[in-house]
C-alpha cells in the first residue's frame, strides 16, 4: 500500500520547491528506484546517482541525490551518502567532521558494518570488493533496509522497488531540468565503475573486464555473480580495440551456450589500460 502511495506522490510532485525547515529522516522513510542514473556530464567524471524520496506523514518532503558513486581513475571508488544541510539526526551534528565512524546496514542476510568518514553532511565509504558486495545486498533487497551511522547510530530506512519507481524518478529528474544520459542496475553500475576506474586512454593494451551473473541461481547457496579480467587473446596481449571486441563477442557467445538450465548474463566491456 505504501509503495503505491509513494508512486502516486512522485508522479504528482515535479514542481516541488526546496524544503527549508529542519528535516528528521527518522520520522519517515525513503523510497527509491533500484536504477542508478547518469546525468549530462557524469560519464566523463565516472559519477552514478541514486535518488530517494523521503515520505513523512504521507507527504513527499524531499527528493535528494542520496547516494553518489564516484569512480574516476587515479583513486579508489567511493560512495557518498549525501544529506542536505537541513537534515537533522539524533545524537550528532552532521555538519561536523569525523575522520572515522561507522555505517551499519541491516539487510535480509544480516547486518553489514563499514568504516566511513563524516564531513559536512556527507558520509564517505571507500569501496573494495567487500563493500561493493555489501551494497549489492542493499540494492538487491525487496524489503526495507535500515541504515545506521555516526557515533549515535542515528539513521533511516529505505525501500527499493524494481520497476515501480523507475518512471516516476525519470519524470521527477526531467521535471527538474536534468538530462538522463544512461541508467543501470547495481551490477551494471559496478561493472562500469570499476572499468572506468582502471581505464587509461593513453594505454597500450586492452583487457576484457566485466561480470557474469546467474539470474536464476539461489543467492542463499552462494554468490550468483563473478567479476573477472582477461588480458590476453590466443596467448598474446590485446593491442587493439577491434581484437578486444571480437574476443569479447566470442566469450559472451560461449558463456551463453554453456548455460544449460540456467539464465546467464555476461556484462563484459573492453577497457584500455596502461
Amino acid at each position: 500500500m505504501m509503495l503505491r502511495i509513494f508512486a502516486v506522490i512522485l508522479m504528482s510532485a515535479f514542481a516541488q520547491d526546496a524544503v527549508s525547515q529542519a528535516i528528521e529522516p527518522e520520522r519517515g522513510a525513503f523510497f527509491a528506484s533500484k536504477r542508478w542514473y547518469q546525468l549530462d556530464g557524469d560519464q566523463k567524471k565516472g559519477i552514478f546517482r541514486s535518488y530517494g524520496g523521503l515520505i513523512i506523514d504521507d507527504k513527499l518532503i524531499d527528493f535528494p541525490n542520496l547516494f553518489l558513486m564516484q569512480c574516476s581513475g587515479g583513486q579508489s571508488p567511493y560512495l557518498t551518502l549525501h544529506f542536505p544541510s537541513n537534515y537533522v539526526f539524533n545524537g550528532f551534528d552532521s555538519s561536523t567532521w569525523l575522520p572515522k565512524t561507522q555505517i551499519a546496514i541491516r539487510v535480509p542476510g544480516g547486518t553489514r558494518k563499514m568504516d566511513a568518514e563524516l564531513n559536512n553532511h556527507e558520509f564517505y565509504v571507500d569501496l573494495r570488493a567487500e563493500e561493493f558486495d555489501n551494497f549489492a545486498e542493499v540494492w538487491g533487497s525487496d524489503q526495507s533496509v535500515d541504515f545506521k551511522f555516526g557515533p549515535a547510530f542515528s539513521g533511516f530506512s529505505i525501500t527499493f522497488s524494481e520497476d515501480r519507481f523507475d518512471e516516476p524518478t525519470r519524470k521527477m529528474l526531467r521535471g527538474s531540468g536534468k538530462l538522463i544520459v544512461a541508467e543501470h542496475s547495481f551490477r551494471e553500475m559496478r561493472t562500469r565503475c570499476l572499468a572506468q576506474n582502471m581505464s587509461n586512454q593513453n594505454g597500450k593494451r586492452w583487457v576484457i573486464f566485466g561480470s557474469v551473473e546467474c539470474m536464476n541461481c539461489d543467492p542463499n547457496a552462494g554468490k550468483t555473480a563473478e567479476f573477472f579480467t582477461m588480458d590476453a587473446a590466443n596467448g598474446k596481449p590485446i593491442r587493439s580495440q577491434a581484437v578486444c571486441e571480437s574476443k569479447r563477442t566470442d566469450i559472451v557467445k560461449e558463456l551463453s551456450s554453456r548455460s544449460k538450465g540456467t539464465v546467464v548474463i555476461a556484462d563484459l566491456l573492453c577497457v584500455q589500460v596502461p
